[in-house]
C-alpha cells in the first residue's frame, strides 16, 4: 500500500515486517487532517506497536489530551485554516512533559527552523522514509524519559542576597528578590545546564546536546534566539537582568553577581 505525500511516495510496512522494542511503547496523538497520510501512519506505528489515537484540529486534540495525555503528539502545521505551530506554547503551558514531532509538507530549511524555534522536540518531511519517523520517535520518548527520571534537585548559583533557584522538577527560576518565573521545557534544559557548571562557559555543542539538537547551524541559530526569548521574558516579568553571559568562541555561562 503506497501513497503520495507532498510529491513523494512513502509505503507502509506490513505486519510480517514488524519489529518490536523492548518495553512498553510510548503512546501518541496524531493530529492531522489528511485522511488518507493519516490512515497510514496510525496503520504502520499501530502495526509497530505504538497506540494512536487522532484530533482532526487542536480544539480536539486539547480534548483528547484532557481525556488521557499522550506521551508524543504528532503535529502537522497546515492544519486546514490553523496553523499546528500556534498551538506549541499552549501545548507546552498545559502538558509540560509531552514529545512533539512536527510533521508537514513544509519542509524548506526555513520552515524547518522556524518549527524548531517553538519548542518542539524535532521536525519532519511528511515524505520521510516511515522507518526515519519511527526512530525519531523512540528517540524523543528515550530523551525524554531519562530526563523525567534524573531530574536533579534545587539548583542555586549566588551568596545569600544574590541566589538564583533553578527547581528543574516543577520548570521555576526564582529571583534573589523571591519573584517566581515559569520556564519553557527549553529554557529548563539551558538553565540547567548552565548552574550545573556555576560561572563556569558551556560550549554550544553541550548545550545543544542536552537540548536534543545537532550541531547544525539552524541549531546554532536556535539557541541564540532561545537565549535572547529568555533574557528578555526575565527582563519583562521580573525588571532585572538574567546572568548569563555569552562567552565567546565557547558558549554561555551564569555568573550571579556576590555581594
Amino acid at each position: 500500500m503506497s501513497h503520495t505525500w507532498c510529491n513523494a511516495g512513502s509505503k507502509v510496512m506490513q505486519s510480517d515486517n514488524t519489529v518490536k522494542q523492548g518495553g512498553v511503547a510510548p503512546s501518541i496523538l496524531l493530529v492531522d487532517d489528511d485522511p488518507v497520510w493519516s490512515r497510514d501512519i496510525v496503520q504502520f506505528l499501530t502495526i509497530r506497536g505504538f497506540p494512536v489515537r487522532r484530533a482532526l484540529t487542536t480544539q480536539a486534540m486539547f480534548q483528547v489530551l484532557g481525556e488521557k495525555p499522550a506521551d508524543l503528539i504528532i503535529l502537522d502545521v497546515l492544519l486546514g485554516n490553523e496553523n499546528g505551530l500556534q498551538s506549541v506554547p499552549a501545548i507546552r503551558a498545559r502538558f509540560p512533559e509531552v514529545g512533539i514531532l512536527i510533521v508537514s509538507c513544509l519542509d524548506n530549511p526555513e520552515d524547518q527552523a522556524k518549527g524548531l524555534a517553538t519548542e518542539v522536540d524535532g521536525y519532519l518531511p511528511k515524505n520521510v522514509d516511515l522507518m526515519v519517523m519511527e526512530a525519531t520517535l523512540r528517540n524523543i520518548a528515550q530523551r525524554l524519559d531519562r530526563m523525567q527520571r534524573f531530574v536533579p534537585s534545587v539548583l542555586r548559583i549566588g551568596d545569600a542576597s544574590s541566589e538564583w533557584l533553578l527547581d528543574p522538577a516543577s520548570w521555576e527560576l526564582t529571583t534573589p528578590q523571591g519573584a517566581t518565573v515559569r520556564l519553557t521545557h527549553s529554557e529548563n534544559i539551558f538553565l540547567r545546564t548552565l548552574m550545573e557548571s556555576p560561572g563556569l562557559p558551556v560550549s554550544r555543542a553541550i548545550i545543544l546536546k542536552q537540548l536534543g539538537k545537532g550541531n547544525r547551524e539552524t541549531d546554532d541559530q536556535n539557541l541564540e534566539a532561545l537565549v535572547r526569548r529568555l533574557r528578555r521574558k526575565i527582563e519583562r516579568d521580573v525588571g532585572i537582568s538574567l546572568p548569563v553571559s555569552s562567552v565567546y568562541g565557547k558558549g554561555y555561562a551564569f555568573i550571579a553577581v556576590h555581594s
